[in-house]
């Protein structure tokens, strides 16, 4: 049986005044290992700043995960921090986003997503200025609707550095977002009311490779209503069921009714054999309990060594045969002997 560790996840402070503060916490059905696994993938829409600039922008949290019941608000503090020694101006606002196949993070106005919760997002301040060091909590209140669909809501906070001056009157035209990610579970009247599954969709392998590195992966859909943590890992087999290795191909979030693509590379070294790939997608279902789902495949491993000695056996195997067949005409020739054509 595949296996994921669940990691813990971190509880948000106490209320704060014109507003009330819940415990940030997962579901505990579906393990704790999404707070972990999103922080990984939150560095990929953190856009570089240019090495001209004199400021830097840190933003934590950048995951939150939340349960929230209908028609409750739920509080938090977000920190922006300035780690470089110029002053830079902060402008914070809500967006929807969506993780594309590859792990691209796309980012769209609030509400065009069908999950969204980005209007749910109070923010206070909406814009500040950083000096050299300093550090500013932004105080955010997540208000969900009464009349909400359970299941999993997504929306994102943008921290946007603005254009400005710096020390020695120059202009900064250079810009950069870095992106706080929400995560919200709506649960329902019944445990079926949010639920989770993953389906298989493609094992993308070659068929034909000639030796390391092979690239192995494989292509999820989520087809629940909630965001799950998936792990996918490739057990890899040879002639006569022998076992030759085995691939992880890592970890992902896959936002509901989304597809989600995991990748590994299979070092090993072979001459001439078909390899059987066995690929396990493991998963915490809306009952905290692992499922596995599997997916079977093969390729061969044709080396260029096992081309040279296939072709090079081919050559001896002609010559041979040519050879034989002159030998047998010769023999033939000298029993018979020349004929002799009568008038």
């Amino acid at each position: 049986m595949f296996r994921s560790e669940q990691q813990g996840a971190p509880r948000l402070g106490r209320a704060s005044a014109g507003f009330i503060v819940l415990p940030a916490r997962m579901l505990d059905r579906m393990g704790k290992a999404v707070l972990i696994a999103v922080l990984l993938f939150s560095q990929l829409h953190l856009l570089s700043i240019p090495a001209s600039a004199q400021w830097a922008l840190r933003v934590s949290p950048a995951t939150i995960d939340l349960l929230v019941h209908r028609g409750e608000t739920v509080g938090m503090l977000i920190n922006a921090a300035n780690t470089g020694d110029a002053r830079v101006t902060v402008r914070v606002y809500p967006m929807d986003f969506r993780i594309g196949k590859g792990g691209a993070f796309s980012f769209s106005e609030p509400g065009d997503e069908s999950y969204s919760c980005a209007t749910w997002l109070n923010i206070d301040p909406a814009e500040f200025e950083l000096l050299p060091g300093e550090t500013r909590g932004v105080e955010v209140a997540v208000s969900v609707p009464p009349e909400v669909e359970p299941g999993g809501h997504y929306g994102a906070l943008l921290f946007e550095t603005m254009p400005g001056q710096r020390e020695m009157g120059s202009p900064v035209t250079s810009t950069t977002r870095i992106a706080s990610l929400f995560y919200v579970t709506i649960p329902g009247v019944t445990d079926a009311d949010v639920f989770t599954g993953v389906e298989i969709v493609s094992v993308p392998v070659p068929r034909w490779v000639r030796g390391a590195p092979v690239e192995l992966g494989v292509v999820v859909h989520n087809t629940g209503n909630v965001h799950l943590v998936a792990a996918g890992k490739a057990y890899l087999t040879g002639f006569w069921g022998r076992k030759i290795g085995e691939v992880g191909l890592g970890e992902t979030v896959v936002l509901p009714q989304s597809e989600r693509a995991m990748r590994g590379t299979w070092e090993g070294t072979l001459f001439l054999e078909r390899v059987k790939a066995k690929v396990v997608v493991g998963y915490f279902d809306e009952r905290g309990e692992l499922v596995n789902e599997a997916a079977m495949m093969s390729f061969w491993v044709v080396s260029w060594q096992a081309v040279g000695v296939l072709g090079g056996s081919i050559v001896v195997c002609a010559y041979l045969l040519r050879r034989r067949k002159h030998r047998r005409g010769g023999a033939v020739a000298a029993v018979f002997g020349p004929r002799i054509r009568r008038r």
